[in-house]
């Protein structure tokens, strides 16, 4: 099963690879699925992600026992951020320690590696061009927190064991790079197997 992460940070277009690669498989057998913060109302808001994460993978094993099924077909799942958003958004905002995050992120990438194939896609803008296109419902707003928001994400894409990634960045001299240059990139990174 190809299961397919895309992180980054807000207003960096993840909704619109999304809808780009669900159109390419022509929306065949494909589930996504996203990640949210905790709400604000919950007091120790990394054990709801731990917590939240766990349920992740009892629908992925779900997933995989349709693969024993004689009439299985090929199954996508898209992640619209997973759990490497909270080594960048737990440390931001929830006080959690880049040690404890990482220390939950090996293990749950272990867990995954065990049974499926990850394709991490990790998109990213400079920070001059994230505060240009913010639409004022983000997280962080300002070019600092942009700068470390982007940095972070680099940081945690590269410590990722999976081995199937890409790290794309989306404009060029202050603009979208096209529609078609980024999908084309995506699609020939995903197909690459």
């Amino acid at each position: 099963m190809k299961v397919l992460i895309i992180e980054g940070i807000d207003n960096v277009g993840k909704n619109s690879v999304i809808t780009s690669i669900c159109e390419h498989y022509e929306y065949d057998n494909v589930t996504i699925r996203h990640c949210g913060k905790p709400p604000k109302d919950v007091e120790i808001p990394f054990s709801f992600q731990t917590h939240a994460f766990s349920n992740e993978f009892k629908i992925m094993d779900k997933l995989l026992d349709s693969e024993k099924n004689e009439n299985y077909y090929e199954n996508r799942i898209i992640y619209n951020r997973f759990y490497l958003g909270e080594y960048v958004y737990g440390q931001m905002y929830r006080n959690v320690t880049p040690e404890k995050i990482l220390s939950f992120i090996d293990f749950f990438e272990q867990r995954m590696l065990q049974f499926f194939d990850p394709y991490l896609i990790t998109l990213y803008s400079t920070p001059e061009f994230a505060v240009k296109v913010e639409d004022g419902c983000s997280i962080s707003e300002k070019i600092e927190d942009k700068t470390k928001e982007i940095e972070l994400f680099k940081t945690i894409h590269n410590h990722s064991a999976i081995n199937n990634k890409l790290l794309l960045k989306i404009d060029n001299l202050g603009e979208w790079k096209s529609k078609e240059e980024i999908n084309s990139t995506i699609l020939n990174f995903i197909n690459k197997k």
